[in-house]
């Protein structure tokens, strides 16, 4: 008699742990109900390989007369399109950091190009 008892007590707890085990079960299909974000970010554009697109020409630029003159960097795609939003006086140093919004990846010689850039792009002279 004390052996059945033992099983009937081992089925019971058994049976109340499958209870609680389901009852985890629930609530976490309840938290799985929320919606989830749909967006995904834009691919990053790669850049464009020298002497193709924007980096068809190379610039250079000098502060002074009769100084060296210093090759400014290659522009990237995500540069042009941020150069486009954004309002900025340069400051005539080349290693300067861009503070703006939104934020633009690069220093000033970075910023000088793309402007170089949008505005070559803009421009056509007819003779």
């Amino acid at each position: 008699e004390e052996e059945e008892e033992e099983e009937q007590e081992e089925t019971a707890e058994e049976e109340t742990t499958e209870k609680d085990g389901d009852g985890d079960e629930d609530e976490e299909a309840e938290v799985d109900d929320t919606p989830k974000p749909e967006f995904k970010p834009p691919p990053v554009v790669p850049k464009e390989e020298n002497r193709t697109g924007a980096n068809k020409k190379t610039y250079f630029v000098c502060n002074d007369p009769g100084k060296s003159w210093i090759k400014l960097p290659t522009v990237t795609p995500a540069q042009l399109s941020t150069a486009r939003k954004m309002k900025k006086f340069l400051t005539g140093r080349l290693d300067a950091p861009v503070v703006s919004f939104p934020p633009f990846n690069g220093n000033e010689s970075h910023y000088l190009r793309a402007q170089i850039a949008r505005i070559s792009a803009g421009t056509h002279i007819s003779p």
